[in-house]
């Protein structure tokens, strides 16, 4: 894959499987559009379409925090990929808040 460079890949499963992760929830959150006026209105009118992309969002939320408190590794291993983020998408993706309804370590 000519789009993939060396520092793009892993060897490390623990922070392989957090980027697995969170990369699946930011996928949800691009598919629902969760933050637009759209989705939110059909999902309150109970848009079956709608409700589904909504259930796969919370799923993908729920297994990447269950990832995330699976051990200190795994915690320290998404805040490097939080921080080696530029500040900006920092702010716009938010990752940090799955670390808010998180299981104390």
């Amino acid at each position: 894959m000519p789009w993939l460079t060396a520092k793009d890949v892993t060897t490390d499963p623990v922070l392989g499987e957090v980027s697995r992760a969170v990369a699946a929830y930011k996928w949800m959150l691009v598919e629902t559009n969760h933050a637009g006026l759209r989705h939110r209105i059909a999902c309150w009118f109970r848009h079956p379409e709608a409700l589904g992309r909504e259930g796969k969002l919370i799923a993908a939320k729920q297994n990447a925090q269950k990832v995330i408190n699976r051990s200190p590794e795994h915690r320290a291993a998404f805040e490097s990929l939080v921080s080696a983020q530029p500040e900006s998408v920092q702010r716009e993706d938010n990752l940090l808040s799955l670390l808010n309804m998180s299981i104390k370590s």
